[in-house]
């Protein structure tokens, strides 16, 4: 056997055929392209089922319906691939297979273009395959998890755009819609791009401006605020800018992951890598990086030049392991842009970030997003036991209260009773995270609630990972009620079902009271927690945190702040408490302190910013269908929103075209706008967000009218109104089962 050589002349004489893609919008006659092409040559791939545009077309047609079909044809097609294992498709025993289904493929080799219509069907068929395998639902829990379905359909949706790719002899031409999936080239994923919140755009649009402006910059947004999608959204802009390469730093892996997964989301076309323990890789433009491998002096030294450094979490940024990283960056290229995200910019030990960032771009604060629905709105109650003068007296540590002093003063069999008495009259019922002092002090109180036959658990940071995990799961899956923790969950850690948390602990720094009550603030998504309504959470400080630092939010200070002293107080003109000089909102009354000059106010009017304001900021044009403030919808060219009050609680349901209803949120009216607004920014981008079209109030067509012949005499029916009801009235049976479904189930 000779060495099989493909000489020149050989190779040179192939006929390999052309891969292309032709994107554009809806309407502007992408399919019809087909009437270019010879119908004796010509093999049309209808996956839209909607061949109106080329009626007449004299070609020969296939029409695959599900994903694995379009995998079959894809094998048929391009041949088998020798280099798989049989249980893989596009192998040589996927392709006998199909040859026992289709015959012969030479009874291709007439055709010698393909034409895919469309690539975004193909997308979605592929997700909704993706939805129902194993890699979709959480191996702890049996859940659907939502990242695995998309990781599945990243790796599903490459193999099968590279296998047509290397389908010799072949045209391969794909139609897509602009802007609902691009690609950096053939071999890349399909890819939803989100559209931002307003309110996160301008979050971006200042971060961007202040880095443009000083070379640096610190952006701050709580819990929920999308923090990731927002530092994305600015390595984006930066890199339209003329930036090539960027660093991305963390400090737990599942951060790294979850920052390079929805990175992914909102920019598709740059590519990424990661820099770890298990993988060091700069050949990404952005390259996610932990913090504890990559400040290593060997792997620092590998380093190459940086156009734009983020820290996530940057209130860690004064650490040696991240200077060491900013002061190798800065080195290797003067000129780089850092970007800093964080919910609680103020530090325990109170170092200031001012050596980090010169300056802060923009902050979004928690009050914001209660008034937009996207964090649930907070009901504290400062619970006094008898002991608060106790605690008042107990001596601060370096790094916080004597936890052992508080734990003398907490700890005790009838002080533990009535916890879990108020937690029976405040919070019965709810799912319960509990902060304690002690080790001994978490074990106690888990023993009250247990004791009083309400299942608890509690987790402290002495335990294994397989232990602590364990604790975890039994919680999360539902067998437990109750979590008490020691300083374990206080941060990186999210069950959005908590609707109670309990301090039975102070704390000297308002940081880490935001992060413990923010542990119950995140709303719920019905698709992972069907038979969850969240609406609010009950906040129950046994601790004097809430009177020690008043309302959630923070004033961003970047000096550093080692005064000794008690902070300054005033007095509450309302309730006549003495709550600390920095608060804008008293703790027990809510009373509010007028700012002057405050260079930004949320609403007139004070906590509630009303829905229509969420509307108004929605990219969105949301339709009153029935003029009654009932029912509301939204629609895009590839899904639509709706809002819906039924037997008195309101409902958010989102779907797709050619997609099942999902029930999105139940509860609050806000809640529910905003969950419904969230959908569509998932599943639309700028370009289809047609808020602010022409043709959005021209006159209804006729073609229209015929689906809605009650509305021919409504001379005020626009197109998209039209467009509304008709998907409201294609749909209604889907929203009935979705809610009722949800409904039944609780």
């Amino acid at each position: 056997m000779t060495l099989p050589i493909i000489s020149a002349d050989e190779r040179l004489a192939e006929r390999r055929g052309v891969k292309g893609c032709i994107f554009g919008k809806s309407g502007i006659g992408k399919t019809s392209l087909l009437w270019t092409l010879p119908p004796e040559k010509t093999l049309f791939f209808d996956l839209e089922a909607g061949d109106l545009a080329i009626e007449g077309w004299a070609g020969d047609t296939v029409r695959p319906r599900t994903w694995q079909e379009c995998r079959d044809f894809a094998v048929f097609i391009g041949g088998p691939n020798p280099a798989l294992r049989d249980e893989q498709p596009y192998s040589q025993a996927h392709f006998e297979a199909v040859k026992e289904r289709f015959g012969d493929p030479a009874a291709l080799s007439k055709y010698d273009t393909v034409f895919v219509d469309s690539i975004t069907v193909a997308g979605r068929l592929c997700f909704q395959w993706c939805k129902g395998q194993p890699q979709a639902f959480s191996d702890k829990t049996g859940k659907p998890d939502t990242r695995g379905a998309y990781g599945l359909h990243g790796q599903e949706m490459i193999a099968w755009l590279t296998h047509l790719q290397h389908a010799r002899g072949k045209n391969i031409w794909f139609v897509g819609t602009r802007g609902y999936c691009r690609q950096s080239s053939l071999l890349g994923a399909v890819r939803w791009i989100m559209i931002l919140r307003p309110r996160q755009k301008e979050l971006v649009t200042r971060s961007v401006s202040a880095l443009k402006t000083h070379g640096n910059t610190l952006a701050v947004a709580p819990t929920g605020a999308g923090k990731t999608i927002m530092l994305s959204a600015i390595i984006g802009e930066m890199f339209r800018g003329g930036s090539e390469k960027a660093c991305v730093l963390a400090h737990r892996d599942e951060l790294t992951f979850q920052n390079q997964d929805k990175f992914k989301r909102v920019n598709p076309d740059i590519s990424t890598g990661v820099f770890d323990a298990s993988v060091k890789s700069w050949r990404g433009d952005v390259t996610f990086a932990m913090v504890q491998t990559l400040s290593r002096e060997n792997n620092l030294s590998a380093m190459p030049p940086m156009d734009v450094l983020v820290i996530d979490e940057a209130h860690h940024a004064r650490a040696d392991s991240y200077m060491r990283v900013i002061e190798r960056v800065k080195a290797a290229n003067k000129d780089v842009k850092l970007l800093g995200m964080t919910a609680t910019p103020n530090r325990g030990d109170k170092k200031g970030l001012r050596p980090v960032f010169s300056n802060v771009s923009d902050q979004i604060t928690v009050k914001e997003l209660i008034a937009s629905g996207h964090l649930v709105q907070p009901r504290t109650f400062v619970m006094d036991v008898g002991v608060q003068d106790e605690l008042r007296q107990v001596k601060k540590t370096a790094s916080d209260f004597d936890m052992g002093a508080v734990s003398a003063i907490m700890n005790t069999r009838p002080i533990n009773d009535a916890v879990v008495s108020h937690w029976r009259e405040k919070a019965r019922n709810r799912k319960t995270v509990v902060f304690c002092s002690t080790v001994q002090h978490a074990e106690d109180v888990a023993r009250s609630f247990n004791a009083a036959e309400i299942p608890a658990v509690f987790v402290h940071g002495n335990m294994t990972d397989t232990e602590r995990e364990a604790v975890l799961s039994e919680y999360t899956d539902g067998a437990a009620q109750v979590i008490v923790n020691v300083a374990v969950l206080t941060e990186g850690w999210d069950h959005p079902p908590i609707s109670c948390v309990i301090l039975l602990r102070p704390s000297s720094y308002k940081s880490t009271m935001i992060q413990m009550i923010g542990r119950g603030l995140r709303t719920v998504d019905p698709a992972e927690h069907p038979n969850v309504h969240k609406k609010d959470c009950v906040v129950l400080d046994f601790g004097t945190s809430t009177l020690l630092h008043g309302s959630l939010e923070q004033d961003v200070n970047l000096d550093d702040q080692m005064g000794n002293g008690d902070a300054p107080t005033k007095e509450c003109p309302e309730c006549g408490a003495e709550v600390p000089a920095a608060v804008k909102e008293c703790p027990l009354c809510g009373y509010e302190w007028q700012t002057q000059g405050a260079p930004r106010e949320l609403a007139e009017g004070g906590f509630v910013m009303s829905e229509i304001d969420l509307l108004q900021r929605s990219s969105f044009l949301w339709v009153d269908l029935q003029g009654n403030d009932k029912y509301f919808l939204a629609t895009g060219f590839n899904a639509w929103g709706g809002v819906f009050l039924k037997d008195g609680e309101w409902h958010a349901v989102g779907g797709r075209k050619n997609g099942p209803a999902t029930l999105l949120a139940a509860g609050d009216r806000i809640l529910c706008f905003a969950a419904a607004d969230d959908w569509l920014n998932l599943y639309e981008t700028d370009e289809t967000a047609h808020k602010t079209r022409s043709w959005v109030h021209q006159p209804a067509t006729e073609k229209q009218l015929q689906y809605l012949p009650n509305h021919r005499n409504d001379y005020s029916l626009t197109r998209y109104k039209a467009s509304a009801l008709m998907t409201m009235r294609f749909n209604r049976d889907h929203i009935r089962n979705a809610i009722d479904g949800t409904r039944s189930a609780s």
